[in-house]
């Protein structure tokens, strides 16, 4: 038979039945594991949406292995920065900073040599190798390099290293911009030294024609329209008589030698200082003194050329003038190029002390007289020492001699009429020597023109002043154009026996002296003689009397007196010699 307990009967057959409460128990236990092992499943599919949001953030930043620099992300978003990946061609990691990728990877190391250089790759940047060099390879500063800041340092030559400072700060030779051509030439600015802008081609300044110059040291022609190399100029640089830049083409420049001894009363064209001709048109009432004064003093010179008015031109006529000037041998002219396309620019210096202010004339000449350019220079105080310069380009035109003839001449024009003025700046076809409205130096009578240390020289500027020769090498030029046997200096003819030559007649009384020249004289110049006795012109001294010479056999190195007189008597005759260089203005 079946036997059914009820509820809250504690056991059946000794096993605990459950209670309601149990049951509640039971249900609520249950309930609660659920809802737990709901929230375990919660929390489980947040933290994989976590890392799901860490393996996207990563695959933004980390974009793997690529052969070129992307530009999207893996998901083809913008790439960030910071975004990293590993370029499997050039073998580095790339960063990309916002803007481009850069390589933080190295190639080797750079260098194993402790303290050795490493060389970057230019495109990469990357360090690739060993330079074989170390720092102190390149110099440790023997000083410093330059103690000014912002200067250059100057290097050694030959070990690499710093020196000195340069003495120029960097900020004077900035381009600005210079040229961004390849292959242009830069044109600099003479107050700065700076780059100032694009020159054009090297092609259009031009590759040397022939080589400039076979002859070691010796400068170079350049054609004035296209820059090239065309020629040796024959010249070198330099100073002190040696051609070229910096010589001095006139002969006595600062007035030391007056052979023939002050010269007044002069009425016409003569010399008196050595070199120099004192010219004026024939006719003119003008009548000068030439002295060899001492005052007024020139600093640096014991001598300048005196031009004293004694008698006045005041009235000057369209065909007058008047000058001194130097005509300067053609053979002394050779690298000047005149008359060629590549004719020299010349400069001219000299001290003037006029009894006039304003306008003043230089003029420039050939020998023929058909090629003039007038320079003007204008004086500021009368009767005061001042220092000029006159620039001009050489003459490409017209004919130029070359030999022993007038090459150059230059003049100091005290007064020109209308018939030889021009316009001053340039060369002109014709003969000219002023301009109007230059002054009028000898409209009065005592007024007085010093002329001091000329220089002309080769060149586009003027150099310091340089007597160019000592006194015994100028004097030797000099005497190329004139020599005399009497004592420099003193009034020629003197009845002086100073210098005089000598010799014997026979007991048939002929005689025959025959001098020889200091130098080699510039053509066979014309001879005068004197006796020291008397000072006559064309005698010479025999016995106890003058007698007139014959002259004969006359060459650019000696000559021939020969007398007939007194038997067996001294024989004595002073001579001088004159192959100047004379205008034919």
């Amino acid at each position: 038979m079946t036997t059914f307990r009820g509820i809250g009967d504690p056991s059946v057959d000794g096993v605990r039945v459950a209670s309601q409460d149990d049951l509640d128990q039971a249900v609520a236990q249950a309930e609660q594991a659920v809802a737990d092992a709901q929230a375990a499943a919660s929390s489980s599919e947040a933290s994989a949406t976590d890392a799901q949001a860490v393996l996207d953030e990563f695959g933004t930043l980390y974009l793997g292995t690529k052969s070129v620099d992307p530009t999207l992300d893996n998901n083809s978003n913008p790439l960030l920065t910071g975004a990293l990946y590993y370029n499997d061609v050039e073998l580095v990691v790339k960063v990309y900073n916002g803007t481009i990728w850069n390589s933080i990877g190295v190639l080797g190391p750079g260098t194993v040599v402790d303290e050795n250089i490493v060389v970057f790759d230019g495109t990469t940047g990357n360090q690739i190798k060993d330079s074989g060099a170390k720092v102190t390879d390149f110099g440790d500063a023997n000083g410093p390099g330059s103690a000014v800041d912002g200067n250059l340092a100057a290097f050694d030559g030959i070990s690499g290293k710093l020196l000195q400072d340069a003495g120029i700060l960097a900020a004077q030779v900035v381009i600005n911009p210079g040229t961004s051509t390849a292959g242009h030439m830069a044109v600099f600015t003479d107050a700065g030294g700076k780059i100032v802008q694009d020159g054009g081609p090297v092609q259009a300044g031009g590759d040397v024609t022939g080589p400039g110059s076979s002859t070691d040291g010796n400068l170079a022609v350049f054609d004035g329209t296209t820059g090239k190399i065309i020629k040796d100029g024959g010249a070198v640089p330099g100073g002190g008589g040696g051609g070229g830049i910096g010589k001095n083409f006139i002969i006595n420049p600062d007035f030391n030698l007056a052979q023939r001894g002050d010269l007044l009363g002069t009425a016409a064209s003569t010399y008196q200082h050595d070199r120099w001709e004192w010219y004026q048109a024939a006719g003119m009432d003008l009548v000068v003194d030439l002295v060899h004064p001492v005052f007024p003093t020139l600093p640096g010179s014991e001598f300048t050329q005196f031009i004293a008015v004694a008698t006045a031109e005041s009235a000057l006529a369209a065909g007058e003038y008047a000058a001194i000037g130097q005509h300067i041998e053609g053979k002394n002219i050779v690298e000047m190029l005149l008359g060629t396309a590549s004719a020299a620019d010349l400069a001219l210096s000299f001290w003037v002390y006029s009894p006039k202010t304003g306008t003043h004339a230089v003029a420039f000449q050939n020998g023929a007289l058909n090629r003039s350019y007038i320079a003007t220079y204008t004086v500021s105080s009368a009767n005061t020492w001042e220092y000029k310069t006159i620039l001009l380009t050489g003459d490409v035109a017209g004919s130029w001699a070359v030999d022993n003839t007038i090459g150059l001449s230059v003049s100091w024009v005290l007064a020109a009429g209308s018939t030889y003025h021009t316009t001053a700046g340039a060369w002109q076809a014709g003969n000219f020597l002023g301009v109007t409205g230059m002054v009028n130096l000898i409209d009065t009578q005592f007024d007085e023109f010093y002329l001091g240390r000329v220089k002309l020289e080769i060149g586009s500027a003027v150099t310091d002043w340089s007597y160019a020769n000592d006194v015994a090498v100028d004097t030797t030029r000099a005497k190329r154009y004139y020599d005399s046997s009497q004592q420099d200096g003193s009034a020629i003819p003197s009845a002086t026996l100073f210098g005089s030559e000598t010799a014997y007649a026979s007991a048939s009384g002929n005689g025959v002296i025959t001098p020889h020249f200091r130098t080699t004289m510039r053509n066979a110049p014309t001879i005068r003689t004197w006796s020291p006795v008397t000072g006559t012109l064309g005698q010479v001294r025999q016995g106890a009397a003058d007698v007139v010479p014959t002259i004969g056999q006359v060459t650019d190195e000696s000559f021939r007196i020969a007398t007939t007189g007194t038997a067996s008597a001294l024989i004595e005759a002073h001579w001088d010699a004159d192959a100047e260089l004379k205008t034919s203005n």
